[in-house]
């Protein structure tokens, strides 16, 4: 005698190969089918009645999808129940795959199945039929609208603004100073974009906007890194086209680009501003990212006004550290210093890592340092890196690296911004990276993720 496992299994092999007949067959014709609805649909679902809506059904589904199978993982029940639970796997009319996690609920009587209740996670289905639809494209063209939003925000000081708490939304108009016309709509676009809250008591910051972008003086605040992706990093991504049909970077001309930065005083201080609100990630991650115990010294290369170290120092209380930068850094890094009152145990070390040597301690951290610069410096850099160490120092290296199999669009798109931006910098691999420790002499290399897209890349003299 069959059993009602075996019919269940002939169903589905039918179903794979094309044998619509066959897998009817172990239905009644009376049969009760229901799904989840359609990819297009919402609501309960649908229920399908005898063997001719399931075949329509069938036969739809296989002019859909280039694939679409269920593959059974367990089978549990008895007698005249059984449920079998698997995944949905399915590929679209274009290439795209998705699998949906599935239980179907068989009841029978005799040899036949009566009823069939197919209960499985739609969501994958509809976003299969969205990407074959391009449906993902159109948001995509316009994308920058949301980000200029966020940027305008935080140019006119919005989220500053609710710091203290809601305001309604006429007296925030004023605040800021907008005109009457576009202000409503502004705020409202902010609460859709998940930017703000809107309530009895008027507009509100989120958690997120009120820990990132209200307080300028915060160790948290990203709201520089945003000003300077409105003023510098928005114009150069318009020259992203002439970039790739020339190869070379248009931002800074044939100006080296620090050079550049530094040799205007407003714009060396909102890159700072962006660098700082560019390592808020780190800030709160790479204390407990290293066993630091094991170190008594430690120095931040390219620290910029120092939030990384002074929040590393200010969990690790046997820490010292050094902040090493250019000159015109030193004075942001003093104020940071104050502000926590850590002028016992960090202090700033002047230099240009091209031209001279690395402190001297036992640990040294490159955050957002090597993807500046072309292959060479960086092979130099680490060089000098494991001639400042002790036996048994580390080197710490975080930045927005690119996973092995070129898939990770944050990765991606940061190189094509370098590209842009700088004349040799770029993202790379943790691979990559490996092999430049490996050749300056360090040992027991290690990565791990550490925050958002960054890596961290450890190695040990």
């Amino acid at each position: 005698m069959v059993t009602r496992e075996a019919l269940i299994r002939g169903h589905y092999a039918a179903l794979e190969r094309g044998d619509i007949d066959a897998a009817l067959s172990v239905l009644d014709p009376g049969v009760r089918w229901s799904r989840p609805a359609g990819p297009d649909a919402h609501g309960p679902g649908t229920i399908l009645t005898g063997h001719d809506e399931v075949r329509a059904a069938l036969e739809r589904g296989r002019s859909l999808f280039g694939e679409d199978r269920f593959e059974p993982r367990e089978f549990v029940g008895s007698d005249d129940r059984i449920v079998v639970l698997g995944v949905r796997r399915l590929r679209g009319a274009r290439g795209g795959g998705a699998e949906a996690p599935s239980a179907h609920y068989w009841h029978f009587a005799g040899d036949r199945a009566i009823r069939v209740d197919d209960v499985h996670d739609s969501a994958p289905v509809r976003e299969l039929f969205a990407r074959d639809r391009g449906d993902h494209v159109w948001p995509l063209g316009i994308a920058y609208m949301k980000s200029r939003t966020l940027y305008s925000a935080v140019e006119l000081g919005v989220f500053t603004a609710l710091a203290n708490g809601p305001v309604q939304g006429e007296e925030l108009r004023q605040r800021l100073g907008l005109d009457p016309r576009g202000a409503r709509d502004f705020f409202d676009a902010l609460v859709a974009l998940g930017l703000l809250e809107r309530g009895e008591d008027g507009y509100a910051n989120t958690v997120a906007t009120s820990t990132l972008l209200a307080d300028p003086e915060s160790d948290t605040y990203i709201g520089g890194l945003m000003e300077y992706t409105a003023t510098q990093w928005y114009w150069s991504w318009g020259r992203l086209t002439d970039t790739l049909r020339s190869g070379r970077s248009h931002t800074y001309g044939d100006t080296d680009p620090f050079e550049a930065i530094y040799g205007d005083p407003d714009l060396a201080e909102r890159f700072r501003r962006a660098m700082a609100g560019g390592a808020v990630r780190a800030v709160m991650a790479l204390p407990d990212a290293f066993p630091w115990k094991r170190y008594r010294t430690v120095a931040d290369i390219g620290c910029s006004d120092g939030p990384v170290l002074a929040r590393l120092l200010r969990t690790h209380p046997h820490l010292t550290g050094v902040g090493f930068d250019l000159p015109p850094v030193e004075a942001a890094f003093q104020r940071t210093v104050e502000r926590h009152g850590l002028g016992d145990r960090m202090s700033f070390a002047a230099g240009d890592f091209r031209t001279g040597g690395l402190p001297r301690v036992d640990a040294l951290i490159f955050g957002h340092v090597l993807l500046d610069w072309d292959v060479e410096t960086r092979r130099m850099l680490l060089a000098k890196a494991y001639e400042a160490l002790p036996d048994g120092g580390a080197v710490l290296i975080y930045d927005m690296m690119i996973d092995e199999e070129r898939t990770d669009l944050a990765g991606l798109l940061f190189k094509l911004h370098m590209l842009i931006d700088y004349p040799g910098g770029g993202t790379y691999t943790a691979r990559e990276c490996f092999d430049w420790l490996a050749e300056a002499g360090f040992r027991d290399l290690r990565s791990q993720s550490l925050a958002g897209p960054d890596r961290l890349v450890i190695a040990i003299k």
